[in-house]
């Protein structure tokens, strides 16, 4: 049979008003598009298609977050570069002895699991350090016991171009092993870093001298009037790209 058409007279701002027993508006058209009211309900949500209006608010069968939810992110999850994703850190309180001419390994270190691929890490060392007026030192953070180069290799160069991470030499302006804090840090910017992969980022020290480098000796630790250890640490960030 033929469709059934319902229309206002062809003139700008007619309408067809459908209305309840009571007069109210149920359906109201327009120019174009038509406007239901308020009060209708018994809509099957199947048959509801498209965007929600501003306004709309919940009900029984619509979903919403509480004032303040807590939320769980998924391991698909990804963050702005910039944005610091995990962190770690490691106290050391313990005196460790140093004499060797090669770079040997302390107790300052952290095992960090990445939490996602191709992160920048940055790891800063704080150790208190004590050696005499003879004493030249250098410092090294590695990675698994290798050096965290600064760039990627270039066409052509040699992988002894290749700056490694902070190497600081240092000569102490005392004799009695008097103890003075130094800060050291680099970024691991490889772009190496796998998710789920553990990390070993360690501190090393080297004597150049022959002589003895103490970390964590207390300022007084040679008179012996007061041998308190001092403490240093390790601190890791693992920063998203």
């Amino acid at each position: 049979m033929p469709d059934l058409i319902i229309k206002p007279a062809a003139q700008s701002g007619n309408k067809v008003i459908i209305q309840d027993q009571a007069g109210g508006a149920v359906i109201t058209t327009a120019d174009s598009g038509a406007a239901m009211a308020s009060n209708v309900t018994g809509i099957p949500a199947a048959g509801v298609t498209g965007v929600l209006p501003v306004g709309v608010t919940g009900g029984s069968g619509l979903t919403t977050l509480a004032s303040n939810p807590t939320v769980t992110l998924g391991s698909n999850a990804t963050f702005p570069a910039g944005h610091i994703i995990k962190t770690g850190y490691t106290g050391i309180g313990t005196v460790s002895t140093y004499n060797s001419a090669t770079f040997t390994a302390s107790p300052l270190e952290i095992d960090h699991v990445a939490a996602a691929s191709g992160s920048h890490i940055y790891i800063c060392c704080q150790v208190n350090l004590s050696l005499n007026n003879a004493t030249a030192t250098a410092f090294k953070i590695l990675k698994d016991d290798a050096d965290i180069h600064a760039d990627a290799y270039g066409v052509n160069e040699q992988v002894s171009n290749i700056p490694a991470n902070i190497t600081f030499y240092h000569h102490s302006v005392g004799t009695n092993y008097a103890a003075f804090s130094n800060v050291i840090q680099v970024v691991d910017e490889t772009g190496s870093i796998v998710a789920g992969t553990t990390y070993n980022y360690r501190f090393y020290v080297k004597c150049l001298d022959a002589q003895t480098i103490y970390i964590n000796r207390g300022a007084t630790w040679y008179t012996g009037s007061n041998q308190v250890a001092l403490l240093s640490s390790i601190y890791l960030a693992e920063i998203a790209q």
